[in-house]
């Protein structure tokens, strides 16, 4: 059952009509009628009842009541013996006391003048009926009793309860169906008495019969009789009270239609499945001689309940669907009419015809239209105030100052007095009605004084997609399709005859009244006719959207939501107990800005009066703003526009879609201050940044080079201020500082406009360094400046053709392009080796002690190296020239110049070995390739002897590090004091010249093994050289052959005696100067000191570098040790 659009109708009645040879003959079966007297006994009932029941019955009086007649006693419960009896009596009073009384075991109802008719009227109300009809038609009385609990009366399907609005309702229904009526009105009375259904003891008992009648009963009428063990609420008994049941409920324990219509008994129909409770209600009276007083049946029709008030029905739920069961049809087969009815609803069809019989027991689909529906238009419009300006907004340069000029009255604004505030969203002038949503009331700053006030007009938007509901049921149409507003917020719908409340609805929005009409919640609109003018619902829901428009990356990354309405600082205590102030918004560097969300309808553009405009705030650059839910465009042209604009900011390259749908998701901005505090803002729906960014900076602010180079190997120097390149040297470390910047003015309060240098940080550097060693490149933030980036690299390989220059690039890439750095120098002489391609050799070196231990006098002593501790010495490169080679030959160490450009040894990387028996390790590196710095590092303890025969000298401890040494020539590009005939000439400011050329050089590399020695000075004397000889010996005698793998040559054994016995000696002379000769030995001193000193002075005027640095530190480490 639905209504054309396709809502379900719910509480529509279906009769059933059998026909016979064309005549319509209601299905009705016999009554039972109880005399004066006689009773309705139902013995010993399956199911008992204990503490909860429910009675109902159709009853007529048989005869009209008079106020001096008997109580109709319609049910009595008894237990088993018959000694207790809850009874449930009736009676009409008449004369001035004209009321129905009903008496559940004591407790009274009364219902003075009216009872409910159980009939609803052309609009769907119900009605009431004079309680003289009781007299004159069947009554529906239902009791439901619980223990401990006041009983619940209905009469013919309604409850009687003490509602006073209820009341009045049946009241206004009467006298509006009966104008002239000025009579008593229904009232009722209801008792406060509570149901006990124990025994005299306070148990709880059960209880076993059912009667209905007594011998001092009012003679009645009966049929439809249903007992229950539990209490059925309000909706099933007013669904069910007119119509035949199936009988298959899980608490009916008895249930008598008294269709039997002979015999002396009537069988209960009630049943789980198959299983019937079996009961049997006995029509013959207590005293078999007593025909008399029989129960009889009846079956003349005014006898019986009409079809209108019981028979086989059908009733719609919710769902507008039904079931019509129990229809007992004649031979093989009957045909019935099926009629729909409610109040004065109309259907279609008015009847279907069904043929139910043995080979058609189930008839489906028998569908009905109701078409009593009435239409309702209604338009849904958004209240834009605050976010759109009105006609007037727009026309008045000050909104405090209205302007009506060129302005038409009547439509674009309403002037006062006499607007009135007071219908259903809309105002009214004199008998024109003007909607809520296309106007708004001003009262041009008096609220006072209405004289004033006057309409503005504002452009109707309107809400697309909200759902309408009828009496809170979605409005579907004939496709089950919810009917929803369209584009400009219209909809049509069709609503049922009676009253009705509608609703509108869309998911995370808000209506005003709640999107209610009628506004009041306990009022009802009838709908009767067509409504053709149209009701407005207005749309209050507003979306809280953030944003900002600031310069670059750093303010854009900050936490937004706190800004809007100025700086946001929080302080807090640090784990110091120091105090600090952190700014959690964001600074304003390019000025306030004018932003502009457009809104265009379906089909046109957008206007002034569907623009919004806002600025962000002067410190931050942050908004907070509410606006309506819908889709808005942001101009590129003018959607952002700074205010001051000195610099030409464009901030959008196109057009930007802006949406914002409803939503109740919200963002709660949070940030964490240093000391884990958490700070939390004011929550929002949408956030929309409008970022500008500057062409990025990135400028060299130091470019560190070599500030003096030698020029002759007698130390000379000159400065480079002023060389047409600038100059580094290989191996050198070295660093540039750059400054990455987006640079940014804020003209609003100076118009030079206040700088603001933004961070880069969202980029990457692009350096292409061939002045820099491979793998020594790399960069980081200053800690103290985050907009200065030091990159760091050492001196790698030079160029060895003229100009001798390499090339350095940089540049940083941000979204995609690269900005080219400022202030630097693109080329740079780099002075050092390079492989000229000849072979590099490799030889072994003799055993030399890097360290002496020696041995305390006196017996028993010892001297030791305690396990942990390291020894570190620097041997600078020192090259006896002999005469055999050419004064300008350069000797590098701790360098190999490999073939193909590549370079090895320990000035590239550290080169360590360790032996775990000896228990001793050794590293070695090279800063500059220029010396090698070798670290001992014990891993146990070594000391010298303690015994008797071994002190002093003897027991000395020599310490050292079998090697290798590699050597070869290589391509040196240097400066000197003269031109070569191939150098390149750079002249500093000062006049002075250099000349960059090439030349051939040697290196050495010393490669170390894991071999370790340690002897003592008696060893070596005794044992170590004596061998040495041996081997000279059997070289020359011809024992020996010195081609044999692992024997050296003569001369290299020669050379390691004398190694040994100067190495030796030179020991033994320092001892004895120390001993014998402290003066000299302490000049000595001194002099390496001042040697120490002086080379600390000239890294100090070198450069200031890292490398400088550690040269510095190391000079100062070893003087502080002489000094010592």
């Amino acid at each position: 059952m639905n209504f054309e659009g396709g809502n379900p109708v719910a509480g529509v009645t279906l009769d059933v009509k059998s026909t016979n040879n064309g005549s319509n003959i209601a299905v009705r079966g016999p009554a039972v009628f109880i005399p004066e007297k006689g009773q309705l006994d139902i013995d010993y009932i399956n199911k008992t009842i204990k503490d909860t029941y429910t009675f109902q019955a159709w009853v007529k009086p048989g005869s009209a009541f008079t106020d001096q007649d008997k109580y109709m006693t319609v049910f009595v419960l008894k237990n088993g013996s018959e000694m207790l009896q809850k009874v449930i009596k009736t009676k009409l009073w008449s004369g001035n006391n004209n009321y129905l009384e009903v008496d559940v075991d004591g407790s009274i109802f009364k219902l003075h003048n009216f009872m409910p008719a159980g009939f609803i009227n052309m609009r769907g109300e119900e009605t009431i009926i004079p309680v003289s009809n009781f007299n004159t038609e069947y009554t529906h009385i239902s009791v439901v009793a619980k223990q401990g609990e006041t009983p619940i009366l209905f009469i013919n399907g309604i409850e009687i309860a003490k509602d006073e609005e209820n009341i009045k309702s049946f009241n206004d229904v009467y006298l509006g169906a009966n104008p002239k009526y000025n009579g008593p009105t229904y009232s009722v009375e209801v008792p406060s008495k509570q149901v006990n259904l124990l025994n005299e003891r306070n148990e709880a008992i059960e209880w076993y019969k059912i009667s209905l009648g007594l011998i001092d009963t009012k003679a009645f009428f009966l049929d439809e009789l249903r007992v229950w063990n539990s209490a059925l609420d309000q909706t099933t008994i007013y669904n069910d009270y007119k119509r035949y049941i199936k009988g298959d409920h899980e608490n009916l324990i008895s249930y008598f239609r008294f269709d039997e219509g002979v015999g002396m008994n009537a069988y209960d129909l009630s049943h789980q499945g198959f299983k019937y409770n079996g009961n049997i209600a006995s029509l013959e009276n207590v005293d078999k001689f007593d025909k008399e007083h029989n129960v009889s049946w009846v079956t003349n029709q005014q006898d019986l309940p009409s079809v209108s008030k019981l028979g086989i029905l059908g009733l719609t739920d919710s769902n507008g669907n039904y079931i019509i069961t129990g229809i007992p049809y004649e031979g093989n087969g009957q045909s019935f009419e099926i009629t729909p009815r409610l109040g004065v609803h109309e259907f279609s069809p008015k009847q279907q015809l069904v043929v139910l019989g043995e080979q058609n027991q189930i008839a489906n689909q028998i569908n009905f239209t109701d078409v009593s529906s009435f239409t309702f238009k209604g338009k849904v419009l958004f209240d834009t105030r605050g976010v759109f300006p009105s006609y007037v907004d727009v026309k008045s340069s000050d909104t405090n100052r209205p302007n009506f000029q060129d302005l038409i009255e009547g439509d674009e604004y309403i002037k006062g007095p006499g607007i009135i505030d007071e219908g259903y969203n809309y105002y009214l002038k004199g008998d024109i009605k003007y909607s809520k949503g296309d106007y708004w009331l001003n009262d041009a700053g008096t609220p006072g004084d209405n004289d004033d006030d006057y309409l503005e007009r504002y452009a109707r938007i309107g809400l697309e997609g909200a759902n309408i509901y009828v009496d809170n049921n979605i409005v579907l149409d004939k496709n089950n399709v919810p009917v929803v507003s369209d584009s400009e917020g219209n909809f049509e719908i069709q609503v049922p005859i009676g009253n009705h409340f509608i609703t509108v609805k869309k998911l995370n929005y808000e209506f005003e009244y709640e999107g209610r009409f009628p506004a009041n919640s306990d009022e009802f609109t009838e709908f009767f006719q067509d409504r053709e003018e149209q009701v407005t619902f207005i749309d209050k829901t507003r979306v809280d959207v953030v944003g900002r428009v600031v310069g670059g990356s750093i303010e854009a990354e900050k936490e937004i939501g706190f800004g809007s309405d100025g700086t946001y600082k929080v302080p807090y205590t640090d784990s110091d107990n120091v105090e600090h102030e952190v700014n959690i918004s964001s600074v304003n560097n390019i000025g306030v800005a004018n932003i502009i969300f457009e809104y265009a309808p379906l089909g046109a553009p957008a206007t002034d009066y569907t623009k919004f405009n806002f600025s962000t705030n002067s410190e931050t650059g942050e908004y907070r703003v509410k606006v309506l839910p819908l889709n808005y465009i942001v101009n590129q042209l003018n959607g952002v526009k700074i205010k001051n604009n000195n610099s030409n900011i464009s901030i959008l390259d196109a057009n930007e879609t802006i949406n914002v749908p409803a939503t109740s998701a919200v963002v709660t901005p949070t940030y964490e201050l240093p000391d884990e505090t958490k700070i939390t803002g004011k929550d929002y729906h949408y956030n929309f940044d409008f970022i500008f960014r500057s062409t990025p900076v990135l400028r060299v602010v130091n470019q560190e080079t070599e500030s003096t180079i030698e020029i002759d190997k007698d130390g000379t120097r000159i400065s480079t201020e002023g060389f047409e390149y600038p100059v580094y040297e290989q191996f050198k470390h070295y660093q540039i500082l750059l400054e990455r910047f987006e640079p940014y003015y804020n003209y609003d309060k100076n118009s030079k406009g206040d700088e603001f240098k933004v961070p880069v940080t969202d980029g990457e550097f692009v350096i292409k360094n061939n002045l820099a060693l491979p793998d020594s490149e790399s960069t980081e933030i200053s800690e103290s400046d985050d907009k200065i980036i030091i990159y760091k690299f050492r001196g790698g390989n030079p160029s060895i053709t003229p100009p001798f220059t390499n090339t350095l690039s940089i540049k940083y890439r941000i979204n995609g392009s690269e900005y080219e750095a400022q202030n630097y120098h693109k080329e740079a002489v780099l002075l050092g080796g390079k492989s000229d391609g000849s072979q590099t050799f490799v030889t072994s070196a003799p055993d030399t002690p890097d360290i002496i231990l020696r041995d305390p006098p006196g017996s028993h002593s010892f001297a030791t190296i305690e396990k942990g501790e390291t020894i570190s010495f620097t041997v600078d490169t020192d090259f006896t020239y002999g005469g055999i080679l050419n004064e300008e030959v350069t000797v590098k160490a701790g360098v190999k110049f490999e073939v193909g450009g590549g370079l090895a040894g320990p000035v590239i990387e550290s080169e360590a070995t360790n032996n775990a028996v000896v228990g001793i390790g050794a590293t070695n590196s090279s800063t500059e390739g220029t010396s090698l710095t070798k670290t001992y590092t014990f891993n146990q303890s070594i000391s010298t002897s303690g015994e008797i025969d071994r002190v002093g000298a003897d027991a000395d401890l020599y310490i050292g590090q079998s090697k290798n040494y590699f050597y070869g020539t290589y391509n040196n590009i240097r400066a000197k004091n003269r031109n070569n005939g191939e150098g390149y000439e750079l002249t500093n400011k000062s006049g002075e010249s250099a000349f960059i050329g090439k030349e051939r050089a040697v290196y050495f590399s010393e490669e170390p093994s894991n071999t370790f020695f340690v002897y003592t000075q008696r060893h070596i004397l005794e044992v170590l050289i004596p061998e040495l000889q041996e081997m000279v010996k059997g070289i020359d005698n011809g024992t020996i052959d010195p081609k044999e793998p692992g024997v050296l040559s003569k001369e290299q054994y020669e050379d390691q005696i004398k190694l040994w016995r100067s190495t030796i000696r030179e020991n033994e002379r320092v001892k004895y100067m120390v001993k014998n000769d402290r003066e000299s030995y302490r000049k000595s001193m001194v002099a390496s000191i001042d040697k120490y000193r002086s080379k600390i002075n000239n890294a100090l005027d070198d450069s200031k570098h890292p490398a400088t640095e550690e040269i510095l530190k190391k000079r100062f480490t070893q003087a502080n040790q002489l000094s010592e």
